[in-house]
């Protein structure tokens, strides 16, 4: 019986594909496609109060422009474009959802005088058709409030009460003051025990210590240099050792307040009486926290998020099911932008790009077809992974050979479609783009300012709007390129008759850390173009 149905499937397969290699067919459904496409073009015309000049045009790209992600999902806490977000009234939700508490979970937080709330698409849909919503806040992802004891923690504080202990290398980028991350993320797990004994044991309320944080004791280099406050860490330690992500059973055994001699050996040697620091001649403390400890697999660490940014979790486990990847992109997109910081995104970025590729290479061997399987006595054989490597066979993302493909698939859309007519490089200018500087304060500082009051701001104070949520400028840039290729491709935008019938773009991020799109256009009507221009980007991108 298996056998008849395989077969009877190899059959429909081949039929198919003898359907699908036949030229008058493949005329045909390109037909077809081509008959949708223009159809879907003529519906989708752009309304103008005149005939339809430039100036209509451009009144209508700024006036979407100014809109940015500011409108809040009441049942995921996302922000969104106002386009991205429907209506829907209380008593309809109460009416037809059986858990309506859960689609209005952020009711109290952003009540409505007319009954009517956001919802984004996603919810929306789920809503009506009655299905469970697996990325909303009910579901395990709301963030706890921040106690008082976690708040005004500095950056290093934060690491020295912390179970694990993340090394990055973030460097700074460009005048903006961007990040860039090297290398990967080394997850270490410390002892708070150890750190804590090491203090000194006497201090007051306002004593402060310099700290020497060293991946290593016999390092001259400093992973991080900071002043920091024993008094605000050993108030902050109580509540974290009783917290579900420690499940530290000795945790209560954490000394807290005035350490006696006995839990700090050697405390001579880092005693700091109440001096101030600016007597001392030689005033520091160099601890080496992860030393001697081996470092664990941030994908094989269970709750090691939680454990490594406890100021954004609360010492609280997430409790949802869905993938890490709509987490991740759940917590970004939230309203309330705690999980925005530059380290937490490098963190999440590495272990996705981790879980991708762990993922990418199963997925690889799956569906490798033809003779040469790649089966586990191949992988043992080393001439065999060697000449994986050789080839660029070994290699799927972000390589010789993945760019190798893109190149030829732009001269292949030259070689079928014709020459293209432009040639366009976008840039962003976040700190020039005033508009998006009053979405930023918004944003960032939850405070609405006009035009006047944004383009009166400081170079200082915009350069820190911008690296306070890189996320919303990511995807303002996103949306704002979409705006101007949705004019060009529109039947009646600024070229007319003459609209762009086919493109290819590349979105790349440049040296100061903000995106930049390349897009070679080809209209219905054909120009002059510089074809050397084309060709030089084309190689740079295949390189």
């Amino acid at each position: 019986m298996r056998e008849e149905i395989l077969n009877q499937r190899c059959l429909r397969q081949g039929q198919v594909r003898l359907r699908r290699d036949n030229p008058l067919n493949r005329q045909i459904e390109n037909q077809r496609q081509s008959q949708r496409i223009r159809l879907t073009r003529e519906n989708n015309v752009i309304e103008t109060d005149n005939s339809g000049n430039l100036t209509d045009f451009k009144n209508i790209y700024f006036q979407n422009i100014n809109k940015g992600p500011t409108e809040i999902c009441i049942c995921c806490g996302g922000l969104w474009f106002s386009h991205q977000v429907r209506k829907l009234n209380f008593e309809t939700i109460a009416q037809g959802e059986p858990n309506a508490a859960s689609a209005l979970f952020l009711m109290q937080k952003f009540p409505s005088e007319d009954g009517n709330y956001n919802f984004c698409a996603t919810c929306k849909n789920a809503i009506v058709k009655k299905n469970v919503r697996k990325i909303c806040l009910a579901n395990g992802l709301d963030f706890p409030e921040i106690p008082d004891c976690l708040k005004g923690l500095t950056l290093i504080e934060e690491r020295l009460i912390m179970p694990r202990l993340p090394f990055m290398t973030i460097r700074p980028l460009g005048y903006q003051g961007q990040s860039l991350l090297k290398g990967a993320v080394v997850n270490i797990p410390i002892s708070v025990n150890n750190i804590v004994t090491s203090l000194p044991r006497s201090f007051d309320e306002a004593h402060v210590i310099q700290i020497h944080l060293r991946r290593r004791l016999e390092y001259n280099h400093d992973y991080m240099i900071d002043t920091i406050r024993p008094a605000k860490i050993m108030e902050a330690l109580p509540f974290l050792v009783n917290t579900p992500s420690h499940n530290n059973p000795s945790g209560n055994n954490i000394p807290t307040g005035l350490l006696p001699s006995e839990l700090n050996p050697g405390g001579q040697e880092t005693l700091l009486d109440n001096i101030p620091v600016e007597i001392l001649d030689y005033n520091r403390l160099v601890i080496a926290p992860g030393e001697g400890q081996r470092p664990i697999d941030i994908i094989q660490d269970n709750n090691s998020e939680e454990l490594s940014f406890e100021t954004i979790y609360v010492g609280q486990k997430r409790t949802c099911s869905e993938t890490y990847s709509k987490i991740i992109r759940s917590e970004i997109c939230r309203f309330y932008r705690r999980a925005c910081t530059i380290p937490k995104l490098f963190y999440d970025y590495k272990k996705l790009e981790l879980l991708q590729i762990k993922n990418s290479t199963s997925i690889c061997l799956r569906k490798f077809s033809g003779r040469n399987r790649i089966t586990a006595q191949n992988l043992l054989n080393e001439n065999f992974v060697q000449n994986l490597i050789q080839h660029d066979d070994g290699y799927k993302v972000s390589s010789p050979a993945h760019w190798e493909a893109e190149k030829k698939k732009a001269i292949a859309m030259i070689r079928q479609f014709g020459l293209p007519n432009f040639f366009i490089t976008l840039s962003a200018a976040e700190s020039q783009w005033v508009e998006f500087l009053v979405i930023l304060s918004k944003t960032v500082d939850s405070k609405d300012i006009s035009e006047e009051e944004a383009n009166s701001l400081t170079t200082q104070d915009r350069y820190r709007l911008i690296r306070s949520d890189t996320v919303t400028c990511a995807r303002y840039f996103d949306y704002r390129y979409r705006q101007i290729l949705k004019l060009f491709k529109d039947n009646a935008g600024i070229f007319e008759e003459h609209f762009v019938t086919n493109f290819y773009l590349r979105v790349e991020f440049q040296q100061r850390g903000s995106g930049s799109t390349f897009k070679i256009l080809r209209h219905s009507l054909m120009s002059l173009v510089l074809l050397t221009i084309i060709f030089l980007q084309m190689v740079r991108l295949a390189t």
